[in-house]
């Protein structure tokens, strides 16, 4: 080999050395910039959301009491839907994001005599009023997901209940499968769940829970600048207590959710910095690799 050559196979060796250096040096904060920034960007928010939600009890179509039977009102003030999610952030398992609401109503009609013939009405749910704990994320739920501005009601209609005893005791917990078509965003599909059903002093306490696809409502899996993400499972559970619906009086409005102005969350280097590091970068600072003489691994 001449030396002209070889000189030409030095420069080029050192340029390509140079070239990996600077892209070392540029990878490395830019993926922390994106783990970081990530759970900045989705976790925190100075904006207030529920400013333009009106808290109002939404209305249901109210049954009408037959022979044997007792009707029951959901009661707002001590009732709840929850949904919960669990989310990524650039791939990696981060949480469970969790929201809920209280505008929600139905009657039911209870039985004694024959149980098994006690009826579900139609139960509503105002999903406008949806909340979390993080404000961007119900406003991004709001807008661009449930698009609840258009659509803020979500019915569970046609439901029948299975699984109830020949006879009621009081104070006594019963397991029973709720069956019935659930509406969301316009689309209907038949959801089946799980619930527990108590008599106690006059008053009904119902707790279920189901899962169900978003993708089957059009409402998810979310997407959130390829950088967070939801599964397209979500659990919807149900905390309902109804009472006597003649002694009942529901209230027109609800009180709007309370909670700081702003939310800063601590952002972690172990839980939400190096698994991004060591999925994205890890391999070009391995022993020998381009990025090794800056960080070696």
């Amino acid at each position: 080999m001449n030396i002209t050559r070889k000189n030409r196979l030095d420069a080029g060796g050192g340029s390509l050395s140079r070239i990996r250096r600077r892209a070392a040096w540029v990878l490395v904060p830019l993926a922390v910039f994106v783990a970081v920034g990530a759970v900045i960007y989705y976790q925190t928010t100075s904006a207030d959301s529920t400013s333009d939600v009106v808290y109002r009890t939404p209305s249901a179509p109210r049954l009408t009491a037959g022979p044997s039977e007792q009707l029951f009102r959901i009661d707002p003030t001590r009732s709840s839907v929850t949904y919960d999610v669990a989310e990524q952030l650039v791939g990696f398992d981060a949480s469970h994001a969790k929201g809920s609401t209280s505008g929600v109503a139905g009657d039911i009609a209870l039985n004694s005599a024959s149980p098994s013939a006690s009826r579900l009405g139609t139960i509503v749910v105002n999903v406008e009023q949806l909340h979390s704990a993080n404000r961007l994320r119900d406003a991004r739920i709001r807008d661009d997901f449930l698009e609840s501005h258009k659509f803020p009601l979500v019915t569970l209609s046609n439901a029948s209940i299975s699984g109830m005893p020949v006879k009621i005791e009081n104070d006594t917990p019963y397991k029973v499968r709720i069956k019935g078509t659930l509406k969301v965003k316009g689309t209907e599909a038949p959801v089946e769940w799980a619930a527990t059903a108590r008599s106690t002093d006059g008053e009904l306490q119902i707790t279920a829970s189901t899962t169900v696809k978003m993708s089957s409502f059009d409402v998810g899996p979310i997407r959130l600048l390829g950088l967070v993400s939801t599964s397209d499972d979500v659990k919807l559970s149900m905390e309902l207590v109804a009472t006597d619906a003649a002694k009942l009086t529901v209230p027109a409005t609800l009180p709007a959710p309370t909670g700081p102005k702003e939310s800063v969350t601590q952002v972690s280097y172990r839980r939400d910095v190096q698994p991004v590091l060591e999925s994205s970068c890890a391999s070009c600072h391995a022993k020998g690799e381009s990025g090794a003489e800056h960080w070696q691994l």
